[in-house]
């Protein structure tokens, strides 16, 4: 028989705590919402006022999944560190479309690069710009559930169907009910558990093994150290 992790009490009630949070913070702006009249750009683009650290934060969250977390990791550990590349043009570029594009878009008051497209080139190259997001996002997006719902099922034995439809659900609840602002905040949240349970599964993993020389010299027994490939 397979030997496979378990979760406890604990590990569901996290679990419980991140969904109850998320669907609060879209409960949050929806009830809020309510006492103010709300405009087509408050609702998806939050009013046009949100903070450079929620935006970030948010961009961040966007580009790291539970499929980028799970695949990066089987990467390093199957075939080496140069997987480091790729980290690297993620933090970049969470800085670097804050900073350098965004002002842009808010200067001219755009609601998303395809309509900057149009301006700058023409109507073409906006409808050629929105189907190759289109027909990626059609592709990438279940895997970004995917992945994650199928690992779920094997620490815990629940259906990973069931768990998709829950996610999908989640997700289209809070981002529905709360409009962009609920979306932003959310990812803050979600960041911020990331980035914990990475130092937290870090931190142990390390102890495991006695040290951080000992991770690396595991590494260059493997030929795991790799900077460029």
């Amino acid at each position: 028989m397979e030997d496979r992790g378990q979760f406890t009490l604990l590990d569901y009630s996290f679990f419980v705590i991140v969904f109850v949070a998320s669907a609060a913070i879209g409960l949050y702006y929806a009830v809020k919402s309510r006492k103010t009249i709300t405009t087509v750009d408050d609702y998806l683009l939050g009013g046009r006022k949100m903070g450079l650290f929620p935006v970030t934060c948010s961009l961040i969250a966007t580009s790291i999944t539970g499929a980028t977390i799970v695949g990066q990791a089987a990467e390093a550990y199957a075939y080496g560190s140069h997987t480091w590349m790729n980290a690297f043009s993620l933090v970049l570029m969470a800085f670097v479309v804050p900073t350098v594009f965004l002002p842009i878009f808010s200067e001219l008051r755009l609601t998303s690069s395809f309509k900057y497209f149009e301006l700058r080139f023409s109507r073409r190259v906006r409808l050629l710009a929105s189907g190759l997001f289109l027909f990626t996002g059609l592709i990438f997006l279940p895997i970004t559930v995917y992945v994650p719902a199928l690992t779920f099922q094997r620490v815990t034995g629940v259906n990973t169907y069931a768990t998709v439809i829950i996610l999908s659900l989640l997700c289209a609840f809070y981002t529905s009910i709360g409009g962009f602002k609920a979306v932003i905040w959310t990812d803050v949240v979600q960041l911020g558990l990331v980035i914990a349970s990475c130092a937290i599964v870090a931190t142990i993993g390390v102890g495991s093994v006695d040290g951080v020389e000992n991770v690396f010299a595991a590494a260059k027994r493997g030929d795991r150290i790799i900077i460029f490939k």
